[in-house]
Formats: structure tokens, C-alpha cells, sequence
């Protein structure tokens, strides 16, 4: 039944390469080629669908075949692909985005306690229960979760760097527990496809696409966290999250001193300064290795919490002091 799964994925995946200009302009989903976009050709914002065309395979599959403990959320990866393609199509307020996220999320968790928040395990501290605590209980996982989103989001804006960073998260989970792998398997090999896409035929996520990919990573663990405590330390997932964390509390900070929005794009990203100074495939793998290197070095040796948490924010602040000289440089690829 898997190998069938595998089929109709990549049967509908050849099939939006085919028709990707028709769909694209009929969806509202054709990004037009303009300097401030990096990109040289049109990009077709088709990514999203076809990642939630493998989700709903896999829920049906595990639903109707299967006897796993799903960990997918449907009424979130409903919603979250719904306010993100309408995004993608007309723009929706980012107040407005977050205002629908937080209402919905939070009734999705008040209903499924599987993702709400009991326990927190932390690395010095052991396992702290919150059986009381309806802040931590709901209000929390669904602020996580949002915030996750929104980082995740921030990644987008080089090619086929959200596709990589979405597959390094998923496979530290599966490595976290082996079970995922059965349940996620059409997921990563549909991202990787996405990624093939994404070079060869301009084939985008969007922000439909970057909102799957993060609210299955946010799913994951909360579901992980509630069954199996022990799993994961809170520090543990901080490091996994650690880059785009950073970048984006930074990026908001600095928006909002200059008396900017803090959700108005920009080309102050890390990604974006080192694609002016390194160009694209350097970029992909200096972010690509950012991003992991503090959670395998924790994850090879735990003794390197500590460390893993000051280098990578030392070597990021630094990047972004290094990087800001190539100002000139970005000023001149816009003209």
C-alpha cells in the first residue's frame, strides 16, 4: 500500500510540472520575476498543494490501513494550508493571520489533548508537571506553535533552502523515534521532489507550503512531548530551533527600532546576506550546517548543551556583522 502511496504522489507531482503556468495563473499563484525577487524566471507558488495532496494521502492510508498513532493533526493542516494559500493568492493582513491562528490553534488543542502541553522535561531540571496550569496546558503549545510558523516562514527566500531545512527537522525527529519514519516517509520524499522542482522548473512552497512543513514539525513534538516525556528536553528543542529563533527575534527587534513593521519583508535575513556574499549553493550549505550543527553536536555528545548554545550564537552575530558590509553588493544585484 506504501508503494501505491509513492505512485499517486509522484503521478500528481509530474502532473503539476505539466501544467504549472495553467494552474499557477488560474490558482492565482504565478509570482512575477522582478529584481527584488532574486529570482530570473516567474515562480509558481504550487508547492503547498502538493505537499497537502501527500498529507491527506497518508492521513486517509493510516486512517482507513493502518493502526500507527497519527500525528497529524487534520483540522490544523486544514487551516493552516487554507490561510496560507488565500495568502498566496491575495495577501492577507499578518495581524489578521496571526489573530485566525491563535483562535483556531487553540480550540484544536483544547480538543485534542494528545498536543497540548503536561509536562515539560527539562536537561537540568528533570520532568516538571503541569496538571493545573491552563496557560502551559493550551495558551502555550498553541503560542509554540504559532512562533514555529513564523520562523519557519522567515526561512523562505532562497531556493529550496525552507525544502532543506524542513527535511533536516523532520529527519532529527525520525532519528528521535524511528516510528515516524512510516508516517513520513511520502512527506520527505514529496519535499525532495519539491527541492528537485524547486532548481530545475522554479516550482515554489509558498507560504502554504512553509506552513505544512513547520506545523507537522510543531505537531511532532508536541504529540511526542505528551506521549513519551522523556523524549525530548526542552533545551533539545530550542537547539533544534535555535537559527531561525534567532533571526527572527532579531529581525523583529531591528523592524520594529526603525519604526517598521515587524512582519514587512525585507533582505535582512541571514540567508539573504550570505547569498549576497557567497552566492546560492554556499549559502544553502553554510545555513543548512548552521542549523544542525548545535543539535547533533547535543545530539552526539549532551555535555554540549552549553556550548552548542553560545558558538552557534556567537557564530551568528558575527555572520550578521561580517555580512553587513556586503551592503554595496545588495544594493548593486537590486539595481
Amino acid at each position: 500500500m506504501t508503494i501505491f502511496l509513492y505512485i499517486i504522489n509522484f503521478i500528481f507531482f509530474l502532473t503539476i510540472l505539466k501544467f504549472k503556468i495553467i494552474l499557477s495563473q488560474k490558482l492565482g499563484l504565478t509570482l512575477l520575476s522582478t529584481k527584488k525577487t532574486l529570482h530570473k524566471n516567474n515562480s509558481y507558488l504550487l508547492g503547498g498543494i502538493f505537499l497537502f495532496f501527500s498529507i491527506f494521502t497518508t492521513y486517509i492510508y493510516i486512517k482507513l490501513f493502518s493502526d500507527q498513532i497519527l500525528y497529524i493533526n487534520f483540522y490544523l493542516v486544514i487551516f493552516y494550508f487554507v490561510i496560507a494559500f488565500v495568502d498566496d493568492r491575495i495577501k492577507i493582513s499578518p495581524w489578521m493571520r496571526l489573530i485566525g491562528c491563535f483562535f483556531v490553534t487553540i480550540i484544536v488543542i483544547y480538543f485534542d489533548n494528545s498536543i497540548s502541553i503536561k509536562t515539560l522535561n527539562f536537561f537540568y531540571y528533570g520532568i516538571l508537571p503541569f496538571p493545573e496550569s491552563y496557560f502551559i496546558k493550551y495558551i502555550f503549545p498553541c503560542l509554540c506553535l504559532i512562533i514555529l510558523v513564523n520562523a519557519f516562514n522567515f526561512i523562505d527566500g532562497i531556493d529550496g533552502l525552507a525544502n532543506l531545512i524542513g527535511i533536516s527537522f523532520i529527519i532529527y525527529l525520525i532519528i528521535k523515534n524511528p516510528q515516524l519514519l512510516q508516517q513520513f516517509q511520502i512527506f520527505i520524499f514529496c519535499i525532495l521532489l519539491l527541492t528537485f522542482a524547486n532548481f530545475k522548473f522554479s516550482i515554489f512552497l509558498g507560504d502554504s507550503g512553509n506552513y505544512l512543513i513547520s506545523i507537522i514539525t510543531g505537531v511532532i513534538l508536541l504529540k511526542d512531548n505528551y506521549l513519551n516525556p522523556n523524549l525530548y528536553y526542552v533545551e533539545e528543542i530550542f537547539l533544534l530551533l535555535l537559527l531561525p529563533g534567532l533571526d527572527m527575534i532579531r529581525l523583529f527587534i531591528v523592524r520594529l527600532k526603525n519604526k517598521n513593521s515587524p512582519f514587512k519583508g525585507d533582505h535582512e535575513h541571514l540567508h539573504h546576506k550570505l547569498f549576497y556574499k557567497y552566492g546560492k549553493r554556499k549559502t544553502l550549505f553554510i545555513y543548512v550546517l548552521l542549523v544542525n550543527m548545535p543539535i547533533y553536536g547535543y545530539y552526539l555528545n549532551n555535555s554540549f548543551l552549553i556550548f552548542s548554545l553560545v558558538i552557534t550564537s556567537v557564530i551568528y552575530f558575527f555572520l550578521i556583522y561580517f555580512l553587513s558590509k556586503s551592503k554595496d553588493m545588495e544594493k548593486k544585484l537590486l539595481k
